[in-house]
């Protein structure tokens, strides 16, 4: 993260520096990260083999 986060390292104030960390966790790391219990799929991958299987049930 800390490399990620370099150019906000200067914060205006707290609030600021927990909006970042916030976003960054939730809106860019958790996304990309895999996760076991997504069958070490990313949460965008594992999404989008849950629409297929239900396009799939369709046809």
């Amino acid at each position: 993260m800390k490399e990620e986060l370099r150019s906000q390292m200067i914060f205006d104030d707290l609030r600021h520096a927990r909006s970042v960390v916030y976003n960054w966790v939730y809106l860019f790391y958790n996304r990309k990260r895999m996760h076991s219990s997504l069958n070490y799929k990313t949460p965008v991958e594992f999404e989008n083999y849950l629409k297929q299987q239900l396009i799939d049930q369709v046809h």
